[in-house]
């Protein structure tokens, strides 16, 4: 539970920092911030939030156990997409952690936004976090 809360709050936290830095970033005598805000909310924040809500929204209502879910339709109707949207969730959460992983890097090495660092950093946390919460929440029979 308290991964979950966790993985919550980066998420949360990492929409603070994308939108508060582009705020600060949006000026029109600069052509390029509109392309920075758009990658950093584009590829920042929007698929570790999608992965996020559907896992939390899906696992707050069944049990990743066929067996726990029985006598309810609604949670064994749950459990069948858990089952079909778990492998795409899983590996999404993988090789994001891993593209944020570089991207970080990269932006440390430059150095030009801090918002964007924090942003990448929190986006790095959320799906490190996600991806290690899904590897638990296994469908099993």
């Amino acid at each position: 539970m308290f991964l979950m809360l966790l993985w919550l709050g980066a998420i949360a936290g990492m929409w603070i920092v994308v939108i508060s830095g582009a705020r600060r970033q949006s000026t029109p005598d600069t052509a390029s911030s509109g392309l920075l805000i758009l990658m950093a909310i584009l590829f920042g924040a929007i698929p570790p939030t999608v992965i996020c809500f559907v896992s939390t929204f899906v696992l707050f209502q069944a049990a990743p156990t066929v067996q726990f879910n029985a006598g309810s339709s609604y949670a064994t109707t749950l459990w069948s997409f858990w089952v079909h949207a778990w492998p795409a969730l899983f590996l999404a959460s993988g090789f994001l952690a891993v593209g944020y992983f570089f991207w970080l890097l990269i932006a440390l090495a430059v150095h030009r936004n801090h918002w964007t660092t924090f942003a990448l950093f929190l986006s790095f946390l959320s799906t490190a976090i996600g991806w290690f919460l899904l590897s638990n929440a296994f469908p099993s029979a």
